[in-house]
């Protein structure tokens, strides 16, 4: 209980109810093929309700999370098994976070990860320890990524994962962060080059002709995106004053 999720909060922060009840333990049980629920264990070891975790009617289970993983090496998308969602009890972002619950294939261990929510019902989210499983600690990047103080608007974040994941099944933390000049080129190499190549399609030009243009647009520090819509520009350009080869 005291192990952090985010940068500040532990599971009883983000769930006041567990404070509230004073509950010493949670625990996840599945109550049927498709329905799981936490519960709390008090100080007397009798079983308490946690009437503030609620399962998200109409996404379980066919919801698509943005996943990161332990380490933040890996953002996936993935079809969790449920969606349990924070309703009041004194929690400042009332159904826009919550938790996801899921079961790794072969072995059948559950697995836990909170998850924050846009307005646009895009969701993200990051690993929780459990206490039963062997599972490292979650790096502390990733832990900053779904802290509210750090990162109140998650929606910049989701969209870079959704336009990445279209291309390629996965990317890294450093790629769809805050920071663009901390990409990882080895994860990200394969969509910028997908990017460039429709970019040269669009143009009607041969790949090598529109990354020559590009190479003059581009700003150091820039996301990719706005390089490649600035040199689309400009070739449009040329060819409207008729200087493109």
């Amino acid at each position: 209980m005291d192990k952090k999720i985010t940068e500040k909060q532990t599971f009883a922060d983000l769930v006041p109810e567990v404070k509230q009840k004073r509950i010493q333990t949670v625990k996840v049980r599945r109550t049927s093929n498709t329905e799981f629920e936490f519960y709390g264990i008090d100080i007397a070891g009798n079983e308490v309700a946690l009437e503030t975790l609620k399962p998200v009617e109409g996404t379980n289970p066919t919801k698509q999370i943005n996943e990161v993983n332990q380490d933040g090496s890996k953002v996936a998308k993935n079809q969790v098994y449920a969606m349990l969602q924070v309703q009041s009890g004194g929690n400042e972002q009332n159904g826009n976070e919550g938790f996801t619950i899921d079961m790794r294939e072969g072995t059948g261990t559950i697995e836990i990860a909170y998850y924050r929510r846009t307005r646009n019902n895009e969701y993200t989210s990051i690993p929780v320890n459990l206490t039963n499983t062997n599972q490292k600690r979650t790096e502390a990047e990733v832990r900053e990524y779904l802290q509210k103080e750090r990162n109140p608007n998650i929606s910049d974040n989701i969209e870079k994962a959704e336009n990445i994941l279209k291309q390629q099944e996965t990317t890294s933390i450093e790629n769809i962060d805050d920071d663009p000049t901390n990409d990882v080129s080895e994860t990200r190499r394969e969509y910028e080059d997908k990017q460039i190549k429709e970019a040269a399609k669009r143009c009607r030009m041969t790949e090598e002709g529109f990354r020559e243009v590009l190479e003059k647009e581009k700003k150091e520090g820039e996301p990719i995106e706005d390089s490649i819509e600035r040199a689309e520009e400009e070739v449009n350009e040329q060819v409207r004053g008729g200087r493109i080869r």
